[in-house]
């Protein structure tokens, strides 16, 4: 039963990241920084919940809306960068190992969420941590190929796409956390 409960725990904090995965698939990313951003998020969904449940009732004061406000600024700074670099037409856009991993720990709060609450429960929850992590990856990689797919068939269109999920992303941690 425990098993259950954290995929489908998993499969919630997998969500941000397929949501990215499919906005990011609409750029022109090289496979080298799609499988780097797919390694890095299942990387960060591992340790995340780690740190939080390591940490739990010592940061349990910072307000999570103040986590949420980051969050937002970050994925909304994205969107705006996808969409100036996108009206610079024979533009590569290329993803630092530094942006990888400021997306990855935007998408992977939530984790850290999950571990200060079962770090305060002092419940035993490490099984979840590798479902946790396979998940995000899976998931983010499916975004990708989705992403991808929008961008090759629809184009223009593809990148608008990706332009709005990641808009949306960042409305959602900032209105409604």
């Amino acid at each position: 039963m425990k098993i259950l409960i954290y995929s489908l725990i998993a499969i919630s904090l997998s969500m941000d990241a397929f949501s990215l995965g499919i906005s990011l698939g609409t750029l022109d990313l090289l496979k080298k920084e799609k499988k780097e951003l797919v390694s890095i998020i299942g990387l960060f969904h591992f340790i995340m919940p780690l740190i939080g449940y390591r940490i739990g009732n010592q940061l349990i004061q910072i307000s999570s809306k103040n986590m949420n406000y980051l969050v937002s600024f970050i994925f909304l700074v994205l969107s705006i960068e996808m969409a100036y670099e996108k009206s610079e037409e024979n533009k590569i856009i290329s993803f630092t190992v530094l942006k990888i991993i400021l997306v990855a720990v935007t998408v992977s709060i939530d984790s850290l969420a999950i571990g200060f609450v079962y770090g305060l429960k002092k419940e035993f929850f490490f099984l979840a941590v590798p479902i946790i992590s396979i998940s995000s990856m899976i998931f983010t990689y499916s975004g990708l190929k989705i992403g991808t797919y929008l961008s090759n068939k629809y184009q223009e269109k593809g990148k608008k796409i990706g332009i709005g999920i990641l808009l949306l992303l960042g409305l959602k941690n900032l209105l409604f956390h």
